[in-house]
């Protein structure tokens, strides 16, 4: 029986080698692998190999692992017993055993086993930040981009402007001689050693691009970004100067690190709370968890009952919170509903008194005119037209007042209203009954004449 080297589990498949601790036989389970486990002689960065049985050997549809249980089935509750067997191999049915063995096993005796090609299953843990693709970055001159490659151009693979850019203008006109003297010849080879350096030079500078992934490095740090939860902008920022000085593989090694050192941070800084406050045992740290999500909830609503008790004695204010309470539960339960908007103050009452008409006016229409605000003039006209047209006709209908009274439709409709409670006109007598209940409703008893 194989244990993990790391947690001591019984290993199932698929499961890590380590290729390089073969005098150890260091095997991992997929989640010490996942979380980078290292031992004195066993480092993260070693080439590993992937242990799996999932692979078809005879028929598509029966794994290698189903293969090996088939078998062990049949050596212990022996041929023939194909109910037993289906049962123990938990995924096929008596009849699918019986076919796949009698086709596979004793039909063709003399078929060999398939042969199987050696797969590269063995892994280099390497980050790769750029690769040769279709589709290489193309930054436009001058760009900041650009200048973060120092005018390298992925796409052709050479600098815009190479390290000592002229240099072949001292070769070009070079040619060897049998007539060159020692000297000459020493002076030539000297110059073409020089321009080998110079090549050296170029291809180490395209090297140190790649290795560094320099080549779209905003790009490349978007590699880190669900460490932000962690680390934090600011940090991730800097990690754009830090990736010049490595190589990516180490610099995700330094993150992971990092990474690592926040979350036991935080775990260190939550066991101390507990303990400043007496808890000790990991049964009461979820007790604890739990009254302290309830005492901040019960905060927020001694903060809402604040707010109301604040909010309600100002009937302008207090209509916009409740509404915007409810939308902002709404989109707790992802219900797309808009903020509304703080209703229109109504507008102050017009003093009328001393303006031309007032004394022909009672009471009830000095405050029609007020809440309207209408002068008292324009009033008296507008009655006189509304009279004047109800006598001719016999009856008069809102439309109608529209029509006559060409001012806000608003203001028409209360004017109306004042006069047919108040009968001063006649509206029709199938609608009486409707306009009486809407008079009732939009006109204040203070507003009809007693």
């Amino acid at each position: 029986m194989l244990t993990c080297f790391g947690c001591s589990v019984e290993l199932v498949k698929p499961f890590i080698v380590c290729d390089e601790c073969q005098q150890t036989c260091v095997h991992l389970c997929l989640g010490c692998f996942a979380k980078g486990f290292e031992a004195s002689h066993h480092q993260s960065d070693h080439r590993y190999e992937v242990i799996k049985d999932d692979f078809v050997v005879f028929d598509v549809v029966w794994s290698a692992s189903e293969e090996l249980r088939l078998l062990d089935a049949i050596s212990e509750y022996g041929y023939g017993n194909w109910s037993e067997i289906a049962n123990h191999l938990g995924t096929k049915s008596a009849k699918d055993c019986e076919i796949h063995y009698c086709q596979h096993y004793i039909d063709n005796p003399e078929s060999p086993l398939p042969d199987f090609k050696a797969p590269d299953n063995t892994y280099y843990p390497c980050h790769i930040p750029f690769k040769v693709c279709d589709d290489p970055p193309r930054p436009a001159d001058g760009s900041a981009l650009q200048k973060d490659m120092a005018g390298y151009s992925a796409a052709r693979g050479d600098f815009t402007i190479e390290h000592n850019d002229y240099a072949e203008l001292d070769l070009k006109n070079m040619e060897f001689n049998d007539s060159d003297d020692a000297f000459e010849k020493q002076l030539k080879l000297a110059v073409l050693d020089s321009y080998r350096n110079i090549i050296k030079e170029r291809e180490r500078r395209k090297r140190i691009l790649r290795k560094f992934g320099l080549i779209n490095m905003t790009k490349n740090l978007m590699h880190y970004r669900p460490y932000e939860c962690s680390l934090g902008v600011q940090a991730l920022t800097r990690l754009k100067t830090l990736s010049c000085l490595m190589t990516p593989q180490m610099l995700d090694f330094v993150v992971e690190a990092l990474h690592y050192s926040a979350v036991l941070k935080k775990q260190i800084n939550c066991l101390q709370d507990y303990r400043e406050n007496g808890v000790k045992t990991f049964q009461s740290a979820s007790v604890y968890d739990q009254l302290c999500d309830r005492r901040i909830e019960n905060e927020r609503k001694l903060h809402m009952l604040s707010d109301i008790l604040q909010f309600v004695q100002d009937d302008y204010q207090c209509q916009p919170w409740l509404q915007r309470r409810f939308v902002f539960d709404s989109l707790s339960k992802d219900l797309a509903i808009g903020l509304p908007n703080p209703p229109r103050r109504a507008a102050p009452l017009l003093d009328i008194s001393g303006l031309p008409g007032f004394e022909q006016l009672t009471e009830a229409e000095v405050e029609l005119c007020s809440r309207v605000r209408l002068v008292p003039e324009s009033y008296l006209e507008f009655r006189r037209i509304l009279i004047a047209e109800c006598s001719k006709q016999g009856q008069l209908r809102l439309a109608q007042a529209r029509s006559l009274i060409k001012i806000d439709v608003n203001k028409t409709r209360k004017i109306y209203d004042f006069l047919l409670g108040n009968n001063m006109i006649q509206c029709d007598e199938s609608d009486t009954k409707q306009k009486r209940t809407a008079i009732k409703r939009s006109i204040p008893d203070s507003l009809i004449l007693k």
